[in-house]
């Protein structure tokens, strides 16, 4: 149809912890020399809160094709993120849960009213109350701990657009938003 060829590299399953399930699928996109590697994750049987919204994609090599996606909304992935970020403390292995953080305050894209919603649901979701009360020494954790640091250093040798980004302005975003959530 537009020359590009999906290639299955690999399907996992997601969300074991949770009541819904899902699954994470690989794929290698290939048009002509260039390949692009992504996921994809889809699930089942999980409540949105707030509800999926509609986004028309538009690719860029074939810009007269379009088609829809429901997706979730942004106040629901930065409510995850938080919630993450709360959850495993300084065992957390992703720094770029805590760039994204700070990207969505630095893009001014959330509704706070939305993300407040969201946020209060997914704590619910996962029964993570305790994390939410005690955010502030958690943070107070993640600011002190050396391990945390040396990722974060990590993850900017890695990722050219980090470069002049501290751990430090990450976790003030963080903060920032569980104020706001307070």
């Amino acid at each position: 149809m537009n020359g590009v060829t999906f290639q299955l590299a690999d399907t996992q399953k997601i969300h074991d912890e949770k009541e819904f399930t899902g699954y994470r699928v690989f794929l290698i996109a290939h048009l002509d020399n260039m390949r692009d590697k992504f996921h994809l994750d889809i699930a089942t049987g999980e409540t949105l809160v707030p509800p999926q919204i509609s986004y028309r994609y538009q690719p860029l090599i074939q810009k007269d094709e379009s088609f829809e996606l429901f997706i979730y909304r942004t106040e629901r992935m930065l409510a995850e993120k938080l919630q993450t970020i709360l959850e495993r403390r300084t065992l957390n292995t992703r720094s770029k849960d805590f760039f994204d953080v700070y990207l969505f305050s630095q893009l001014n894209v959330i509704d706070e009213k939305i993300l407040y919603e969201a946020f209060h649901f997914v704590i619910q979701e996962r029964n993570s109350e305790n994390d939410v009360n005690n955010w502030k020494i958690i943070l107070n954790e993640l600011h002190d701990s050396e391990e945390m640091k040396h990722r974060w250093s990590i993850y900017q040798r890695d990722n050219r657009y980090v470069e002049d980004l501290s751990f430090e302005e990450t976790l003030q975003s963080v903060e920032n938003y569980l104020l706001m959530l307070s």
